[in-house]
């Protein structure tokens, strides 16, 4: 069983039970923080694991945690409430409520309200070098190198590939992938779905690589090397051209 054990003024230990090394973790609070954790992992051996090299430098309630099998390491919380990093190495989240890093590596939540990036489950490497810079409910599942710069409830599980702000925008797999702004766009396909975009607009569907919808309302793109640039309820299906 894995048990979480407070360690007052961040310092933990390593190794085996017992041995203290408190050059490991920094945790800072004066007045500027309070009931923030990072907490010893315990696993039945009797070893004890921590968040080695990771620090906590203000805020309330925020924690940096080992899993059950992902040592996180190397991160850090600069202030805010109630923010996670659990499983991850070298990420950092600088402020804000509810931001949480789960089971990643290289990862940043900047600022803002209950962003993810990880999945609540054990994959290391989701997500890696992702960043959210702000906003509200922003998710970030797996991938490498991508980013969503603000908005709410944007979800982006893709590589490359950013989402700029707006509000539940979804880019669903794909490499290069673009949203701009605007309200409920999607582009989903494939894993090997290079380069499309949506600049803006409310409610676009893009499906297809090398493909482009400038703006507009619910128009819908599927198929390679295609273009809409805007208005509403338009429809390009044509098949995807051959070099």
């Amino acid at each position: 069983d894995i048990l979480s054990d407070p360690i007052d003024n961040a310092f933990g230990a390593q190794g085996t039970s017992g041995e203290s090394n408190p050059e490991f973790n920094v945790y800072v609070t004066g007045s500027s923080g309070r009931d923030n954790i990072i907490p010893t992992y315990y696993v039945g051996s009797g070893n004890i694991n921590n968040a080695n090299s990771s620090s906590i430098l203000s805020g309330i309630g925020n924690q940096i945690i080992s899993a059950s099998d992902e040592a996180a390491t190397e991160s850090s919380i600069v202030t805010g409430t109630n923010n996670t990093i659990s499983g991850s190495h070298n990420s950092i989240i600088g402020a804000g409520s509810g931001n949480k890093i789960l089971f990643t590596g290289l990862a940043g939540v900047i600022a803002g309200q209950n962003n993810t990036i990880g999945y609540t489950t054990s994959n290391i490497g989701q997500a890696s070098n992702g960043v959210i810079i702000s906003g509200v409910s922003n998710t970030m599942l797996t991938g490498i190198a991508s980013i969503i710069g603000a908005g709410q409830n944007n979800e982006l599980d893709g590589s490359e590939s950013a989402i700029v702000a707006g509000n539940r925008n979804i880019i669903d797999g794909g490499n290069g992938i673009f949203i701009g702004a605007g309200n409920r766009n999607k582009i989903s396909g494939s894993s090997a779905m290079d380069e499309s975009s949506i600049v803006g607009g409310n409610g676009n569907l893009l499906s297809g690589s090398y493909s482009f919808i400038g703006g507009g309302q619910s128009n819908k793109l599927s198929g390679s090397y295609n273009a809409i640039l805007g208005g509403r309820n338009n429809l390009n299906d044509s098949s995807t051209r051959e070099d």
